[in-house]
């Protein structure tokens, strides 16, 4: 695992954040290519969706862990409007 990416994931905590660490994710697909097993856009869906629908396996035992249906939706959000946004 690519401990920069990591260390820049856990220190995401706004929205800044976050639009800076998708940055360094394309910064770092288009450095490390090779280093990437989904490196393509439909692979990289396919595996993400493969991961929310197992997340529960890491998270299920985190007591603390909440997450609310507004967030789902604005992350899909997201998605869709990265389809057409410029």
């Amino acid at each position: 695992m690519d401990n920069n990416l990591l260390g820049e994931l856990n220190k995401v905590n706004t929205k800044g954040d976050l639009s800076k660490f998708i940055m360094s994710l394309v910064h770092d697909l288009k450095k490390n290519k090779a280093q990437w097993e989904n490196d393509d856009l439909s692979s990289f869906l396919e595996a993400m969706s493969a991961w929310v629908d197992d997340m529960d396996g890491l998270y299920g035992e985190r007591k603390n862990l909440t997450v609310d249906g507004e967030y789902w939706k604005l992350f899909a959000e997201m998605l869709f409007a990265a389809k057409y946004y410029e």
